[in-house]
């Protein structure tokens, strides 16, 4: 009777250190999962941030055309040459412009690799995680597997199953 509860015994602490190896990996599953959900959430939100860089970008393009056909008709209508001086207002007006369009692509590709970098940086704790949720599952087999073993074969034996002697 005393043999058959301490199988019992020790089937049941295989059984929950099992339980407890499972529990682990599980943990470390779901945590690279929920990093890779947010890597994902991160490259869309970059791809967003691009197009929202690029309408702006086209926007201020066509502005300053219209801007540039306004000057180059003022000048025009009050009788004034494109040439010298108004030329030079024009090309300083139109090289301003285009710097403006740069600038905002610039911004967006900068806003976008930011969120790249953290996309990729949450897929590195997420595989990190999966790692040392092994790791711990590795750990607890040894240990639980161990302990069950020695305290079986130690009672088994005839020798106290509260230390060794």
């Amino acid at each position: 009777m005393a043999t058959a509860l301490l199988i019992g015994g020790l089937a049941l602490s295989v059984v929950g250190t099992g339980v407890s190896i499972a529990s682990s990996i599980q943990q470390g599953r779901t945590a690279e999962a929920l990093r890779d959900a947010e890597a994902a959430a991160a490259r869309n939100q970059a791809s967003l941030v691009r197009a929202q860089a690029a309408v702006e970008a086209a926007q201020r393009e066509r502005a300053g055309r219209r801007a540039q056909g306004a000057r180059e008709a003022a000048f025009a209508a009050s009788g004034i040459a494109l040439e010298g001086s108004a030329l030079s207002v024009l090309a300083d007006a139109a090289f301003e412009e285009e710097l403006g369009v740069a600038l905002t692509r610039f911004q967006g590709e900068q806003r976008a690799f930011a969120l790249m970098t953290g996309a990729e940086l949450s897929e590195f704790q997420g595989d990190a995680a999966r790692s040392a949720a092994t790791q711990t599952a590795i750990a607890q087999g040894i240990s639980g597997f161990g302990s069950t073993l020695l305290t079986g074969g130690l009672a088994l034996g005839g020798a106290p199953a509260t230390g060794i002697a």
